[in-house]
Formats: structure tokens, C-alpha cells, sequence
């Protein structure tokens, strides 16, 4: 029997996550780590999608790489599956919505002003979505 190790029955997409990962972090994860096959095995089973990733991934990426942080640390070094899908990854994933709906906003507002003045708050609620 064939087993693919990118893929359990679960049909969760390790190596594209990772994979993704790797290219926006400019990072060398391995798909086949019991610790980084854990954190996004825990998420799948949540409920999260590869989308859902994605988008974590590259809010993090924008709000965090070459950033120094309080602590001295260089934000490059928390982009890594360990701290990216871990327990708060709801809450990033939260942030990461509502910097798309903030952006999208924002570029209404640059082409018409008037028209988001317009719109119903409900409307700029649904905008990220």
C-alpha cells in the first residue's frame, strides 16, 4: 500500500501549508515534523481551511517580518508553525480579516467618499468577506 505522507485520511494539506509558509517567511520547514504536523492537524480539526492559512500567514508575514519587537526579538523569528498555529490562531485569524475589511475601506474611501458615506455600517461589515 502507498502511503502518502503529505496526506492522512484526515486529507489535511501539510506540505501546502507549510510549503506557503516557507515561501512568504523565506523559511525551511519540513511538512514531515511531528510538532508542525500537530499544530495544523489541531487547526484542521477546528474547523480551519487551507484558506484560513493563508491568510494568517500572510498577515503575519506583512505585520511582522523585519519588525523588532518590544522584547528585542526580531519578528521573523515567531513566523514559524509553532507560534503561527498555535492556540491563538482564531485571534490572528480575526486580525487578518479585519485588516482586509480595513483595507478594502480604505481603498473605497480613496475612489469615492461619498459612497462609502452611503453605505450601511452592515454593508462595511460584509466588505471583508
Amino acid at each position: 500500500m502507498d502511503i502518502d505522507i503529505d496526506k492522512e485520511k484526515d486529507n489535511i494539506p501539510f506540505k501546502k501549508v507549510i510549503d506557503y509558509l516557507n515561501e512568504k517567511a523565506d523559511k525551511n520547514f519540513k511538512s514531515t515534523t511531528v510538532n508542525n504536523r500537530k499544530v495544523i492537524k489541531a487547526r484542521f480539526n477546528e474547523g480551519f481551511t487551507f484558506d484560513d492559512f493563508k491568510l494568517v500567514i500572510d498577515y503575519c508575514c506583512k505585520e511582522w517580518k523585519g519588525v523588532t519587537f518590544n522584547n528585542g526579538k526580531l519578528g521573523d523569528e515567531y513566523l514559524q508553525p509553532s507560534t503561527l498555529f498555535n492556540n491563538k490562531f482564531d485571534e490572528r485569524l480575526n486580525k487578518a480579516k479585519l485588516d482586509i475589511s480595513k483595507n478594502q475601506i480604505q481603498q473605497v474611501e480613496t475612489k469615492s467618499p461619498n459612497y462609502v458615506n452611503n453605505m450601511s455600517e452592515r454593508d462595511l461589515l460584509n466588505m471583508g468577506e
